[in-house]
């Protein structure tokens, strides 16, 4: 797997693979992460909703990929907090 995925991230093909990422419910694992990436996917508890609604939040905010950012030139914006989570499951963060 390390040589497939040349040592790198499967997620953001940037920082070391580390970590052995795996399907909680079925313990099938899926591929090699580095700590922040793995991390992040724990974090939205493996719900593609709510990465999906990470990625919503991030464009209707002024998101720019860093490759298009002239240097020192983005701001912080303050976006919806409203929540796709449903209310019968705790809120983690």
């Amino acid at each position: 797997m390390i040589a497939d995925h040349e040592g790198l991230c499967a997620i953001c093909r940037e920082a070391p693979a580390e970590h052995v990422d795996h399907d909680h419910e079925t313990g099938r694992v899926r591929g090699l992460l580095c700590f922040d990436c793995n991390g992040a996917l724990g974090q939205f508890r493996d719900r593609r909703d709510l990465m999906l609604a990470a990625i919503g939040y991030l464009d209707a905010n002024g998101f720019v990929p860093i490759a298009d950012r002239p240097a020192f030139g983005f701001s912080l914006f303050h976006g919806d907090s409203t929540s796709p989570r449903p209310d019968s499951e705790p809120r983690i963060a």
